[in-house]
Formats: C-alpha cells, sequence, structure tokens
C-alpha cells in the first residue's frame, strides 16, 4: 500500500507529522467522513431524499392513465430493507400501493428520470477486475438495494441435480446461467459471478448433498435500468 500522512494541530496550525503529506493520492473509504462531514454542512441534519412520481396525462375516471409514469429520482440511499426489516422492496412496494391507489392501468411507458445525478456510475479508476464486488457497485441516482442484487446458492435435493439459486431482491431482470451442481458427499464451493458490462450472473463449482451453499451481494452493471424492472415489477403485482 502506498499511503500519506499529516497530522496538524488545528489550532495552532503547526504540522505535528508529514510522511508523503503533499503526494497525490486515491482516497480510500475514509473519504466517506470528509463527504458525510460535507453532506451535514450543506444539507443539514434533518435532510430528506424523496423519490417523486408523476403522470404525464391526466387520469380517467376509470383509473386510466393516457399517458407515462414518470418517475423522478433524488438520490436516495435508503431504498433498500435496511430500514424495513429486511424486506428489500418495502419502498417501492410502497410507491406502487400509494400509485396503485389512483391508477389502475398505464397506457405509456415508465420512465426514469434520474438526472440529478449524472451518468459516471463507476469511476474510471475503481479496479476493472472487482466492478461485481459490493463496494465497488455503480452510484446512481435511482438506487435500490445499494445498486446490488443479493444471490444465495444452496444444493439440490440429489447428487446431480443443478443447484438453486435465490435471489433478493425477487426480479425477471437478470440473466442466470445456474452451472452449479450438486454432489452426493464432499467439499463443494459455489461461486458467483457476473460477466463484464452486462446483467447476466453465472454461478458455478458444486454443492454436496445437506451441505451449506453460499451468499454473495453482486454489484449490478446498470442501476437504473435494474431498479426501474423491479419497480415495473412490483406495479404489476
Amino acid at each position: 500500500a502506498t499511503i500519506g500522512i499529516a497530522v496538524i494541530d488545528v489550532q495552532t496550525g503547526r504540522v505535528l507529522c508529514a510522511i508523503d503529506a503533499s503526494k497525490p493520492l486515491i482516497p480510500a473509504s475514509n473519504v466517506k467522513l470528509i463527504t458525510t462531514g460535507t453532506a451535514l454542512l450543506l444539507l443539514g441534519p434533518k435532510f430528506q431524499f424523496t423519490t417523486e412520481i408523476y403522470g404525464s396525462g391526466k387520469r380517467n375516471e376509470d383509473g386510466v392513465l393516457p399517458g407515462d409514469l414518470v418517475v423522478v429520482a433524488g438520490g436516495d440511499p435508503a431504498i433498500s430493507g435496511r430500514h424495513h426489516g429486511g424486506k428489500t422492496t418495502a419502498v417501492l412496494d410502497d410507491l406502487a400501493a400509494q400509485v396503485a391507489r389512483k391508477v389502475r392501468l398505464v397506457s405509456g411507458n415508465l420512465v426514469i428520470d434520474d438526472t440529478i445525478f449524472d451518468r459516471e456510475y463507476v469511476h474510471p479508476s475503481w479496479p476493472q477486475d472487482q466492478l461485481v464486488r459490493w463496494y465497488c457497485a455503480p452510484v446512481s441516482a435511482f438506487a435500490l438495494n445499494d445498486n446490488c442484487v443479493d444471490v444465495s446458492v444452496t444444493p439440490g435435493e440429489r447428487a446431480g441435480d443443478p443447484a438453486r439459486v435465490k435471489l433478493d431482491p425477487p426480479t425477471g431482470y437478470f440473466t442466470v446461467n445456474n452451472r452449479c451442481t450438486t454432489i452426493a458427499s464432499g467439499q463443494g464451493r459455489a461461486i458467483i459471478h457476473r460477466l463484464p458490462r452486462a446483467d447476466t450472473l453465472v454461478i458455478s463449482g458444486r454443492l454436496a448433498v445437506g451441505g451449506p451453499g453460499a451468499a454473495s451481494p453482486v454489484a449490478v452493471n446498470d442501476p437504473a435500468r435494474y431498479a426501474a424492472t423491479v419497480l415495473r415489477e412490483r406495479l404489476a403485482n
């Protein structure tokens, strides 16, 4: 690792320690402290992120919207199950229920306006071979489950069966290539991966009958389309 250190007395300005203090370096995870402090300073502790839904046409008496349903994303980082008992779709379920109270059918499209952020989802200096990892998840204005899908793999009932793959949130958005098989006994291992620049999940390896499975969050490739697809599925439900 390469590090730089600067320790300064904030009252006197005296430098107490300096090791490569002026060397330009890419910030590590500790930059989140500065980001959070800046957000608190500029937005205040009572700031709330909002996600708004509009109809582009006038709803008729039968609840038909003759236009688009438009979601205006506000950068909310908490559209997840973190504050909802672990239910990943809780926030989207609530949004869908609010829409369903007024709208029965949408004749147009589901449109996502995520322009409050830019489209540089992934920083170019991030390690390209780690972009499927949760800590390299893309940054977007409409973000579901930290822009990750939680993948769990368990063995089948008998040797030769394909392993069972479960996604959270449950969605048909991903293409799942399940190559993981079940063996009668012995040590097993399941490998969970995503193809580069695609939302195709590849599950390989083998698991023993009755043995432990595997689970891992996987960062998505197209966060806005992922969140929009799950929202559309919740609206359809």
